[in-house]
């Protein structure tokens, strides 16, 4: 027994020796120019969403709206959870593994001679994470889900931005509208003064025959004016979540006047590290590369500790019994399988 807990102690210790180290600084394969290392700093930024500064409460509300029941978010998010729950997979094997055991069984001999066995007990299994197979395996899951969460920040961003501009653009097509309107108004005002003055002998006839052109052609244009307004509504509907109902979501007396200062932004520098989908493609490269870490680890030694405790009824004993065990496994022959996967892994992070 004090063999093994010295053993196991041992392996232990060497759990601190990593056989691969993630890389987290990693330098781009291209370096950037001196005058792109050092920007300009401006005013601290905002915390408050983006589409608040505009100063709308309609948007606000269709861009809350369009984050809780946009599907594709929705498939985002259900992403987010598979990845967490990956995760939890991984780490769990760092941490000993318990089952309960039982079994009851009977046997007949010759003659009436029968024999009971009954085993009650438990087993317990802990792969000793020597060489920190499994803790990269966690880095690289743990990594992985913060990659699938900053796709949904992304997909986020784009959606507010896409119902940001959905709606400015049925409010353009409101205010077209109406200058249209009062074009043909005006137009048709013209119209009655010229044919007034034909009749009354002072005008011409070609006169009132181009302004008749002019009506016409003001006209023709309401028609377009109203079919883009309308595919702008339905457009903040499919962004909802929702089938086009035919209702107006813009209200009719919206402007397209904007607060005379825009929102400060911090760093410029800053706007780049900030962006969700860069985000992402960090934690993905990092993901990466803890995936080579435990790759490596594959090709090393596993260490497995176990242990059954059982109590025992049988016709040769009775009683608690107990048993501690320490497994060795060293990959020999595998026909090249766990290298390639090292250079897969070393291949992906380089993609």
């Amino acid at each position: 027994m004090s063999k093994i807990a010295f053993a196991a102690s041992m392996i232990i210790a060497l759990g601190a020796c990593s056989v691969h180290s993630v890389r987290y600084e990693a330098q781009p394969t291209t370096p950037a120019l001196p005058k792109f290392l050092a920007a300009e700093t401006s005013n601290s930024p905002s915390n408050e969403p983006w589409w608040q500064t505009m100063q709308r409460p309609e948007l606000n509300s269709l861009v809350e709206q369009s984050l809780q029941l946009n599907q594709t978010l929705a498939q985002a998010l259900a992403r987010v959870k598979q990845a967490s729950a990956v995760t939890v997979q991984t780490r769990s094997g760092r941490r000993p593994q318990l089952d309960l055991n039982g079994s009851i069984s009977n046997s007949w001999y010759s003659g009436e001679d029968q024999r009971s066995t009954r085993e009650f007990g438990g087993a317990l299994a802990w792969e000793l994470d020597a060489f920190n197979r499994i803790a990269a395996a966690v880095e690289a899951d743990s990594f992985t889900e913060v990659a699938r969460m900053e796709d949904m920040n992304a997909l986020r961003l784009s959606l507010s931005a896409d119902v940001a501009n959905a709606y400015f653009a049925a409010v353009a097509a409101q205010r077209r509208l109406e200058l249209l309107k009062d074009q043909v108004r005006i137009d048709n005002e013209l119209l009655g003064l010229l044919d007034l003055r034909w009749k009354s002998g002072i005008g011409t006839n070609v006169e009132v025959l181009q302004q008749q052109s002019r009506v016409a052609e003001s006209e023709s244009l309401v028609p377009q004016t109203l079919a883009d307004l309308r595919l702008y509504e339905n457009r903040l509907d499919v962004l909802a979540g929702q089938m086009p109902d035919g209702r107006d979501r813009v209200a009719q007396n919206e402007n397209l006047e904007f607060p005379a200062t825009l929102p400060a932004v911090g760093v410029p520098a800053g706007l780049i590290l900030n962006r969700p989908d860069l985000r992402a493609s960090r934690a993905a490269l990092l993901a990466a590369d803890a995936n080579i870490g435990a790759a490596i680890a594959d090709r090393l030694p596993q260490i497995t500790l176990s242990g059954t405790y059982v109590h025992s009824d049988t016709a040769a004993f009775v009683g608690p019994l107990a048993l501690l065990s320490n497994t060795f496994a060293q990959p020999l022959l595998d026909w090249g399988r766990r290298k390639a996967e090292v250079e897969r892994n070393r291949a992906v992070y380089e993609e």
